[in-house]
Protein backbone atom coordinates (compact mmCIF):
# COMPACT_ATOMS: atom_id res chain seq x y z
CA UNK A 1 0.00 0.00 0.00
CA UNK A 2 3.04 2.28 0.17
CA UNK A 3 4.02 4.25 -2.42
CA UNK A 4 7.55 3.18 -3.37
CA UNK A 5 8.85 6.28 -5.07
CA UNK A 6 12.46 7.61 -3.77
CA UNK A 7 13.18 11.02 -4.56
CA UNK A 8 16.49 10.85 -6.05
CA UNK A 9 18.32 13.80 -7.99
CA UNK A 10 20.13 16.95 -7.70
CA UNK A 11 20.08 20.78 -8.99
CA UNK A 12 18.78 23.55 -8.17
CA UNK A 13 14.94 22.24 -8.58
CA UNK A 14 15.14 19.31 -7.19
CA UNK A 15 14.15 19.30 -3.53
CA UNK A 16 16.50 17.55 -0.48
CA UNK A 17 15.02 14.88 1.28
CA UNK A 18 14.47 14.65 5.14
CA UNK A 19 14.55 11.45 5.53
CA UNK A 20 12.31 9.93 8.96
CA UNK A 21 13.23 6.03 9.95
CA UNK A 22 10.25 4.12 11.33
CA UNK A 23 7.06 4.80 10.88
CA UNK A 24 5.30 3.71 14.15
CA UNK A 25 3.64 6.35 16.47
CA UNK A 26 6.69 8.77 17.15
CA UNK A 27 7.91 8.10 13.39
CA UNK A 28 4.79 9.26 12.33
CA UNK A 29 4.29 11.83 14.28
CA UNK A 30 8.04 13.14 12.81
CA UNK A 31 6.22 13.47 9.67
CA UNK A 32 2.91 15.21 11.09
CA UNK A 33 5.23 18.18 12.25
CA UNK A 34 7.52 18.71 9.79
CA UNK A 35 4.89 18.74 6.74
CA UNK A 36 3.48 22.43 7.67
CA UNK A 37 7.32 23.29 8.39
CA UNK A 38 9.28 22.08 5.25
CA UNK A 39 6.27 21.24 2.77
CA UNK A 40 7.86 23.45 0.65
CA UNK A 41 12.03 23.31 0.62
CA UNK A 42 11.88 19.31 1.18
CA UNK A 43 10.71 16.02 0.46
CA UNK A 44 9.80 14.13 3.58
CA UNK A 45 10.83 10.44 3.27
CA UNK A 46 9.30 7.58 5.88
CA UNK A 47 11.01 4.16 5.22
CA UNK A 48 9.25 1.27 7.15
CA UNK A 49 9.80 -2.45 7.01
CA UNK A 50 6.33 -3.15 7.55
CA UNK A 51 3.12 -2.22 4.64
CA UNK A 52 0.93 -1.64 8.02
CA UNK A 53 1.28 0.23 11.09
CA UNK A 54 1.23 -2.19 13.46
CA UNK A 55 2.94 -4.29 16.76
CA UNK A 56 5.91 -5.98 14.76
CA UNK A 57 4.80 -9.58 15.11
CA UNK A 58 7.20 -11.83 16.65
CA UNK A 59 7.88 -16.07 17.07
CA UNK A 60 4.63 -18.07 17.94
CA UNK A 61 4.42 -21.88 19.50
CA UNK A 62 3.30 -22.68 22.45
CA UNK A 63 5.52 -19.90 24.25
CA UNK A 64 4.72 -16.57 22.58
CA UNK A 65 6.76 -14.00 22.65
CA UNK A 66 5.94 -10.51 22.25
CA UNK A 67 7.78 -7.51 20.65
CA UNK A 68 7.21 -4.27 21.85
CA UNK A 69 8.47 -1.95 18.66
CA UNK A 70 5.73 -0.79 17.50
CA UNK A 71 2.80 -0.53 19.68
CA UNK A 72 -0.98 -0.44 19.02
CA UNK A 73 -1.99 -0.74 22.33
CA UNK A 74 -4.79 -3.48 21.33
CA UNK A 75 -2.69 -6.16 20.96
CA UNK A 76 -2.09 -7.52 24.34
CA UNK A 77 -5.86 -7.81 24.55
CA UNK A 78 -5.51 -9.68 21.12
CA UNK A 79 -4.32 -13.17 22.54
CA UNK A 80 -7.68 -13.42 24.31
CA UNK A 81 -10.06 -11.27 22.23
CA UNK A 82 -11.34 -11.74 19.26
CA UNK A 83 -13.56 -10.18 16.70
CA UNK A 84 -11.41 -6.99 15.78
CA UNK A 85 -8.29 -8.38 14.56
CA UNK A 86 -8.68 -6.86 11.03
CA UNK A 87 -8.74 -3.52 12.45
CA UNK A 88 -5.03 -3.56 14.65
CA UNK A 89 -3.31 -3.16 11.10
CA UNK A 90 -3.65 0.43 9.42
CA UNK A 91 -2.25 0.23 6.05
CA UNK A 92 0.28 3.00 5.21
CA UNK A 93 -2.17 4.91 2.56
CA UNK A 94 -1.38 7.56 0.61
CA UNK A 95 -3.85 9.58 2.68
CA UNK A 96 -1.84 8.47 5.75
CA UNK A 97 -0.78 11.88 6.21
CA UNK A 98 -4.02 13.72 5.38
CA UNK A 99 -4.99 14.99 8.52
CA UNK A 100 -1.50 17.52 9.05
CA UNK A 101 -1.79 18.45 5.17
CA UNK A 102 -5.35 19.65 6.09
CA UNK A 103 -3.60 22.30 8.18
CA UNK A 104 -1.99 23.91 4.72
CA UNK A 105 -3.71 26.63 3.11
CA UNK A 106 -5.96 25.35 0.36
CA UNK A 107 -3.09 26.42 -2.59
CA UNK A 108 -0.66 24.89 -0.76
CA UNK A 109 -1.57 21.12 -0.37
CA UNK A 110 0.95 19.84 -3.00
CA UNK A 111 2.52 16.38 -1.77
CA UNK A 112 5.97 16.38 0.23
CA UNK A 113 6.04 12.60 1.38
CA UNK A 114 6.95 9.56 0.39
CA UNK A 115 6.61 6.35 1.76
CA UNK A 116 9.05 3.91 1.27
CA UNK A 117 8.34 -0.05 2.28
CA UNK A 118 11.81 -1.76 3.16
CA UNK A 119 14.28 -1.88 5.99
CA UNK A 120 17.45 0.60 6.70
CA UNK A 121 20.01 -1.89 7.51
CA UNK A 122 23.10 1.01 7.19
CA UNK A 123 23.01 4.41 7.88
CA UNK A 124 26.16 6.48 5.82
CA UNK A 125 26.71 10.23 5.82
CA UNK A 126 24.37 11.57 3.43
CA UNK A 127 22.34 8.53 2.35
CA UNK A 128 20.73 5.25 3.89
CA UNK A 129 20.62 1.80 2.25
CA UNK A 130 18.17 -0.80 2.08
CA UNK A 131 18.50 -4.36 2.72
CA UNK A 132 17.48 -4.96 -0.90
CA UNK A 133 20.34 -2.62 -2.27
CA UNK A 134 17.74 0.51 -2.53
CA UNK A 135 19.80 3.57 -1.76
CA UNK A 136 17.74 7.16 -0.55
CA UNK A 137 19.46 10.30 -0.09
CA UNK A 138 19.04 12.52 2.84
CA UNK A 139 20.00 15.87 4.31
CA UNK A 140 18.54 15.30 7.33
CA UNK A 141 17.67 12.05 9.48
CA UNK A 142 15.36 11.52 12.17
CA UNK A 143 16.06 7.84 13.34
CA UNK A 144 13.00 6.37 15.52
CA UNK A 145 13.13 2.62 14.97
CA UNK A 146 12.39 2.03 18.77
CA UNK A 147 12.97 -1.08 19.74
CA UNK A 148 12.79 -5.02 18.55
CA UNK A 149 12.68 -8.27 20.08
CA UNK A 150 14.74 -9.86 22.88
CA UNK A 151 15.77 -14.13 22.90
CA UNK A 152 13.41 -16.52 24.18
CA UNK A 153 14.74 -17.90 27.52
CA UNK A 154 15.95 -21.12 27.04
CA UNK A 155 14.30 -22.02 24.01
CA UNK A 156 16.02 -21.77 20.14
CA UNK A 157 14.01 -23.49 18.05
CA UNK A 158 15.09 -22.83 14.44
CA UNK A 159 11.31 -22.43 13.34
CA UNK A 160 10.79 -19.91 15.27
CA UNK A 161 13.93 -17.93 14.63
CA UNK A 162 13.16 -18.41 11.08
CA UNK A 163 9.33 -16.50 11.84
CA UNK A 164 10.92 -13.92 13.16
CA UNK A 165 13.78 -13.01 10.33
CA UNK A 166 11.87 -14.58 7.23
CA UNK A 167 11.92 -12.08 4.73
CA UNK A 168 8.75 -13.58 3.13
CA UNK A 169 7.42 -10.53 1.07
CA UNK A 170 3.85 -11.45 1.43
CA UNK A 171 1.33 -9.07 2.85
CA UNK A 172 2.39 -8.04 6.81
CA UNK A 173 -1.12 -7.91 7.35
CA UNK A 174 -1.92 -11.51 6.33
CA UNK A 175 1.20 -12.98 8.53
CA UNK A 176 0.19 -10.62 10.95
CA UNK A 177 -3.73 -12.25 11.30
CA UNK A 178 -1.75 -15.93 11.31
CA UNK A 179 0.06 -15.14 14.18
CA UNK A 180 -2.79 -13.64 16.09
CA UNK A 181 -5.70 -16.50 15.17
CA UNK A 182 -2.63 -18.69 16.52
CA UNK A 183 -1.87 -16.92 19.77
CA UNK A 184 -5.85 -16.76 20.26
CA UNK A 185 -5.90 -20.69 19.42
CA UNK A 186 -3.67 -21.32 21.78
CA UNK A 187 -4.88 -19.30 24.58
CA UNK A 188 -8.38 -20.87 24.03
CA UNK A 189 -6.84 -24.75 24.06
CA UNK A 190 -4.58 -23.64 27.36
CA UNK A 191 -6.04 -24.03 31.18
CA UNK A 192 -2.25 -22.86 32.69
CA UNK A 193 -0.99 -19.58 31.61
CA UNK A 194 2.19 -17.97 32.91
CA UNK A 195 3.06 -14.47 31.53
CA UNK A 196 6.90 -13.37 32.23
CA UNK A 197 7.68 -9.21 32.56
CA UNK A 198 4.93 -7.24 34.66
CA UNK A 199 5.53 -3.97 32.62
CA UNK A 200 2.48 -2.65 31.37
CA UNK A 201 1.76 -5.06 28.37
CA UNK A 202 2.43 -8.25 31.07
CA UNK A 203 -0.51 -6.29 33.11
CA UNK A 204 -2.53 -5.63 30.48
CA UNK A 205 -2.54 -8.69 28.86
CA UNK A 206 -3.31 -10.65 32.59
CA UNK A 207 -6.10 -8.63 33.07
CA UNK A 208 -7.33 -8.64 29.84
CA UNK A 209 -7.38 -12.74 30.16
CA UNK A 210 -9.26 -12.50 33.40
CA UNK A 211 -11.93 -10.04 32.86
CA UNK A 212 -13.09 -11.34 29.26
CA UNK A 213 -15.95 -13.90 29.48
CA UNK A 214 -14.14 -16.67 27.14
CA UNK A 215 -10.93 -16.83 29.20
CA UNK A 216 -11.60 -16.00 32.96
CA UNK A 217 -11.64 -19.21 33.57
CA UNK A 218 -8.25 -19.78 33.22
CA UNK A 219 -5.06 -20.05 35.74
CA UNK A 220 -2.92 -16.87 35.10
CA UNK A 221 0.34 -16.40 36.96
CA UNK A 222 2.16 -13.19 36.35
CA UNK A 223 6.12 -13.65 37.06
CA UNK A 224 8.07 -9.90 37.49
CA UNK A 225 11.90 -9.86 38.62
CA UNK A 226 11.54 -6.66 40.14
CA UNK A 227 9.69 -6.54 44.04
CA UNK A 228 6.97 -4.02 42.23
CA UNK A 229 5.04 -4.25 39.11
CA UNK A 230 5.43 -1.16 36.67
CA UNK A 231 8.60 -0.36 38.65
CA UNK A 232 9.47 3.20 36.99
CA UNK A 233 6.59 4.44 38.34
CA UNK A 234 5.20 5.82 42.06
CA UNK A 235 4.15 2.49 44.14
CA UNK A 236 1.13 4.17 44.53
CA UNK A 237 0.48 2.33 40.63
CA UNK A 238 1.88 -1.23 41.79
CA UNK A 239 -0.46 -0.86 44.81
CA UNK A 240 -3.57 -0.28 42.25
CA UNK A 241 -2.67 -2.94 40.16
CA UNK A 242 -2.09 -5.26 42.71
CA UNK A 243 -5.64 -4.55 44.40
CA UNK A 244 -6.65 -5.55 40.84
CA UNK A 245 -4.67 -9.00 40.16
CA UNK A 246 -6.35 -9.78 43.90
CA UNK A 247 -9.82 -9.09 42.81
CA UNK A 248 -9.60 -11.03 39.81
CA UNK A 249 -7.88 -13.69 40.60
CA UNK A 250 -4.18 -13.37 38.70
CA UNK A 251 -1.46 -15.06 40.87
CA UNK A 252 1.81 -13.10 41.00
CA UNK A 253 5.17 -13.55 41.32
CA UNK A 254 7.59 -10.88 42.48
CA UNK A 255 11.29 -10.69 42.69
CA UNK A 256 12.24 -13.48 40.62
CA UNK A 257 13.19 -13.78 37.10
CA UNK A 258 12.41 -16.75 34.87
CA UNK A 259 15.84 -17.92 33.92
CA UNK A 260 14.57 -20.90 31.62
CA UNK A 261 11.93 -22.35 29.80
CA UNK A 262 12.30 -25.82 29.48
CA UNK A 263 9.39 -27.95 26.87
CA UNK A 264 8.46 -31.22 28.20
CA UNK A 265 6.01 -33.43 27.37
CA UNK A 266 2.60 -33.20 27.87
CA UNK A 267 -0.67 -34.65 28.09
CA UNK A 268 -2.42 -36.38 25.33
CA UNK A 269 -4.04 -34.06 22.68
CA UNK A 270 -7.70 -35.14 22.24
CA UNK A 271 -8.37 -32.86 19.07
CA UNK A 272 -5.59 -34.33 16.98
CA UNK A 273 -6.29 -37.83 18.23
CA UNK A 274 -9.80 -37.04 16.15
CA UNK A 275 -7.60 -35.96 13.28
CA UNK A 276 -5.74 -39.00 13.43
CA UNK A 277 -2.86 -37.61 14.45
CA UNK A 278 -0.87 -39.45 17.39
CA UNK A 279 1.14 -36.63 20.04
CA UNK A 280 0.94 -35.18 22.97
CA UNK A 281 0.91 -31.43 23.51
CA UNK A 282 3.72 -29.67 24.89
CA UNK A 283 4.39 -27.80 28.51
CA UNK A 284 6.37 -25.91 29.80
CA UNK A 285 8.32 -25.56 32.71
CA UNK A 286 9.26 -22.56 33.88
CA UNK A 287 12.14 -22.23 36.24
CA UNK A 288 12.98 -18.93 38.69
CA UNK A 289 15.47 -17.74 39.92
CA UNK A 290 14.94 -18.67 43.27
CA UNK A 291 14.37 -22.46 42.53
CA UNK A 292 10.43 -22.51 42.33
CA UNK A 293 9.57 -24.02 38.82
CA UNK A 294 5.88 -23.63 37.34
CA UNK A 295 4.19 -25.54 34.75
CA UNK A 296 1.88 -24.20 32.35
CA UNK A 297 1.06 -24.90 28.62
CA UNK A 298 1.35 -21.62 27.84
CA UNK A 299 3.74 -19.35 28.21
CA UNK A 300 3.74 -15.88 27.31
CA UNK A 301 6.96 -13.75 27.48
CA UNK A 302 7.06 -9.65 27.51
CA UNK A 303 10.41 -8.29 28.12
CA UNK A 304 10.34 -5.54 26.59
CA UNK A 305 13.14 -4.83 23.72
CA UNK A 306 16.31 -3.97 22.31
CA UNK A 307 16.78 -0.87 20.70
CA UNK A 308 17.03 -1.05 17.03
CA UNK A 309 20.31 0.86 16.41
CA UNK A 310 22.87 -1.05 14.31
CA UNK A 311 22.10 0.83 11.02
CA UNK A 312 23.45 3.67 12.69
CA UNK A 313 26.74 2.15 13.47
CA UNK A 314 28.35 2.35 10.16
CA UNK A 315 28.30 5.87 10.56
CA UNK A 316 28.60 6.63 14.13
CA UNK A 317 29.44 3.83 16.68
CA UNK A 318 30.29 5.89 19.20
CA UNK A 319 26.94 7.34 19.05
CA UNK A 320 25.40 4.05 20.23
CA UNK A 321 25.88 2.46 23.34
CA UNK A 322 27.79 -0.42 24.23
CA UNK A 323 26.37 -1.55 26.99
CA UNK A 324 22.48 -0.40 27.08
CA UNK A 325 22.62 -0.39 22.65
CA UNK A 326 20.29 3.03 22.71
CA UNK A 327 21.44 5.95 20.60
CA UNK A 328 22.88 8.67 22.95
CA UNK A 329 21.56 12.06 22.18
CA UNK A 330 22.36 15.38 22.88
CA UNK A 331 19.53 17.36 24.88
CA UNK A 332 18.97 19.31 21.07
CA UNK A 333 18.28 15.80 19.79
CA UNK A 334 21.07 15.43 17.37
CA UNK A 335 22.86 12.06 18.03
CA UNK A 336 25.79 12.43 20.52
CA UNK A 337 28.98 11.52 18.81
CA UNK A 338 32.19 12.49 18.00
CA UNK A 339 34.27 12.32 15.08
CA UNK A 340 37.30 9.58 14.20
CA UNK A 341 39.92 12.83 14.75
CA UNK A 342 37.79 13.61 17.80
CA UNK A 343 37.45 10.38 19.40
CA UNK A 344 38.06 11.38 23.35
CA UNK A 345 35.41 14.20 23.11
CA UNK A 346 32.59 13.62 25.68
CA UNK A 347 28.98 13.57 24.42
CA UNK A 348 28.33 16.89 24.18
CA UNK A 349 29.56 17.16 20.70
CA UNK A 350 28.06 15.31 17.30
CA UNK A 351 30.11 15.51 14.40
CA UNK A 352 26.53 14.80 12.68
CA UNK A 353 24.19 17.60 13.04
CA UNK A 354 22.64 16.99 10.62
CA UNK A 355 21.08 13.52 12.50
CA UNK A 356 18.68 12.88 15.41
CA UNK A 357 17.21 10.28 17.45
CA UNK A 358 14.67 9.97 19.43
CA UNK A 359 11.44 7.67 20.74
CA UNK A 360 12.34 4.28 22.22
CA UNK A 361 15.66 3.79 20.36
CA UNK A 362 17.16 6.80 22.09
CA UNK A 363 18.56 7.68 25.62
CA UNK A 364 16.87 10.93 26.00
CA UNK A 365 16.25 10.26 29.89
CA UNK A 366 12.56 10.19 29.60
CA UNK A 367 10.17 7.37 29.83
CA UNK A 368 9.31 4.98 26.84
CA UNK A 369 5.82 5.89 25.57
CA UNK A 370 4.37 7.57 22.88
CA UNK A 371 3.67 10.63 25.00
CA UNK A 372 7.17 11.76 25.51
CA UNK A 373 8.16 10.59 21.72
CA UNK A 374 5.44 13.35 20.66
CA UNK A 375 7.02 16.28 22.75
CA UNK A 376 10.92 15.03 21.66
CA UNK A 377 9.03 15.24 17.73
CA UNK A 378 8.33 18.72 18.50
CA UNK A 379 11.93 19.48 19.19
CA UNK A 380 13.22 17.40 16.26
CA UNK A 381 11.35 18.79 13.82
CA UNK A 382 11.76 23.04 14.93
CA UNK A 383 15.60 22.13 14.99
CA UNK A 384 15.31 21.13 11.63
CA UNK A 385 13.43 23.69 10.63
CA UNK A 386 16.14 26.17 12.45
CA UNK A 387 19.11 24.51 10.76
CA UNK A 388 17.31 24.99 7.20
CA UNK A 389 16.53 28.77 7.91
CA UNK A 390 20.25 28.94 8.56
CA UNK A 391 21.29 27.39 5.91
CA UNK A 392 19.95 29.49 3.74
CA UNK A 393 21.00 32.86 5.65
CA UNK A 394 24.27 31.48 5.45
CA UNK A 395 23.75 31.43 1.71
CA UNK A 396 22.27 34.77 1.28
CA UNK A 397 24.58 35.84 3.62
CA UNK A 398 27.92 34.78 1.54
CA UNK A 399 25.93 36.23 -1.52
CA UNK A 400 25.89 39.65 0.08
CA UNK A 401 29.15 39.40 1.47
CA UNK A 402 30.48 38.80 -1.90
CA UNK A 403 28.15 41.56 -3.52
CA UNK A 404 29.82 43.92 -1.02
CA UNK A 405 33.35 43.39 -1.32
CA UNK A 406 33.15 41.45 1.99
CA UNK A 407 31.76 44.09 4.18
CA UNK A 408 28.83 42.20 5.47
CA UNK A 409 28.95 41.03 9.02
CA UNK A 410 28.57 37.15 9.74
CA UNK A 411 24.57 35.98 10.04
CA UNK A 412 23.31 35.49 13.67
CA UNK A 413 20.24 33.17 13.81
CA UNK A 414 18.65 30.47 14.47
CA UNK A 415 21.42 28.18 14.05
CA UNK A 416 23.33 29.54 16.95
CA UNK A 417 20.69 28.16 19.50
CA UNK A 418 18.86 24.96 18.99
CA UNK A 419 15.79 23.72 21.34
CA UNK A 420 16.70 21.33 24.27
CA UNK A 421 14.21 18.87 25.08
CA UNK A 422 13.67 18.43 28.93
CA UNK A 423 12.54 15.41 29.72
CA UNK A 424 9.21 15.23 31.86
CA UNK A 425 10.13 15.48 35.79
CA UNK A 426 6.72 12.98 36.43
CA UNK A 427 6.29 10.18 33.60
CA UNK A 428 2.54 9.28 33.00
CA UNK A 429 0.66 6.27 32.07
CA UNK A 430 -2.36 5.40 30.77
CA UNK A 431 -2.82 1.92 31.97
CA UNK A 432 -5.95 -0.68 30.81
CA UNK A 433 -6.82 -2.81 33.97
CA UNK A 434 -9.10 -5.40 32.17
CA UNK A 435 -11.79 -5.24 29.14
CA UNK A 436 -13.26 -2.27 31.07
CA UNK A 437 -11.35 -0.34 33.87
CA UNK A 438 -8.53 1.92 32.56
CA UNK A 439 -6.55 4.93 34.84
CA UNK A 440 -4.46 8.05 33.98
CA UNK A 441 -1.42 7.83 36.60
CA UNK A 442 1.37 10.41 36.76
CA UNK A 443 4.20 10.43 39.22
CA UNK A 444 4.29 13.27 41.50
CA UNK A 445 7.59 15.29 41.45
CA UNK A 446 8.46 13.65 44.88
CA UNK A 447 8.29 10.83 45.99
CA UNK A 448 6.78 11.78 49.47
CA UNK A 449 4.09 13.28 47.55
CA UNK A 450 0.56 12.00 46.18
CA UNK A 451 0.53 10.94 42.67
CA UNK A 452 -2.20 11.78 40.38
CA UNK A 453 -4.57 8.95 39.68
CA UNK A 454 -7.86 9.21 37.33
CA UNK A 455 -10.13 6.65 36.58
CA UNK A 456 -11.51 7.11 33.36
CA UNK A 457 -15.38 6.35 32.62
CA UNK A 458 -16.57 2.78 32.42
CA UNK A 459 -19.00 3.44 29.75
CA UNK A 460 -16.09 5.02 27.70
CA UNK A 461 -14.00 1.41 27.45
CA UNK A 462 -14.10 0.57 23.54
CA UNK A 463 -13.79 -3.04 22.38
CA UNK A 464 -11.16 -2.39 20.09
CA UNK A 465 -8.80 -0.46 22.31
CA UNK A 466 -9.26 2.55 19.89
CA UNK A 467 -8.30 0.99 16.59
CA UNK A 468 -10.69 2.83 14.80
CA UNK A 469 -10.44 5.98 15.85
CA UNK A 470 -6.88 5.19 14.46
CA UNK A 471 -8.24 4.54 11.12
CA UNK A 472 -10.50 7.45 11.03
CA UNK A 473 -6.96 9.10 11.31
CA UNK A 474 -4.93 7.60 9.34
CA UNK A 475 -6.75 5.82 6.50
CA UNK A 476 -10.32 8.40 6.32
CA UNK A 477 -11.79 6.48 3.15
CA UNK A 478 -11.70 3.23 4.44
CA UNK A 479 -13.01 3.94 7.65
CA UNK A 480 -15.94 5.63 6.09
CA UNK A 481 -16.22 2.77 3.67
CA UNK A 482 -16.11 0.22 6.66
CA UNK A 483 -12.94 -1.21 4.77
CA UNK A 484 -10.91 -2.71 7.76
CA UNK A 485 -9.48 -5.79 5.47
CA UNK A 486 -6.81 -3.13 3.36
Amino acid sequence: MAIDTIPHGSGDDVKPNIVVVGGSYVGSKVVDDLIPLVHETHNIVLVEKSSHFKVALAIHQKVQKINLSQNIFAFPRLHAVSGFESKAFIPYTSEYFDEAYATLSPHKTHRCTHIITGLVTSILSAEVILEDGRTIPYEYLVIATGTGQRTTLGLHNSNIVNSTLTKDTSNDKEKGLVHIHEWQADMKRANKIVVVGGGAYGVQLVTDIKTYKSTLSKNVTLVHSRAKLLHTFHHGLHDIVMEKMKEIGVDTILGQRAIRIEEVEGMFDDSNEILGVTRKTPEFIVHLSGGEQLRADLVITCLGGTPLSDPLRALAPAAVDLETGYIRVLPTLQIASPNDHNATSNSSYTAYPNVFALGDVAHTGAHKAARPGHFQSGVVTRNIQRLIKAKVAQRLNIKSKFNNHNNAQPHKGAHDVLESYIPPEAPGIHLRLGMRDSLIFRNPALESDVPYVQWDDRDSATFDCGCERYWKKRAETLWKNGDFEA
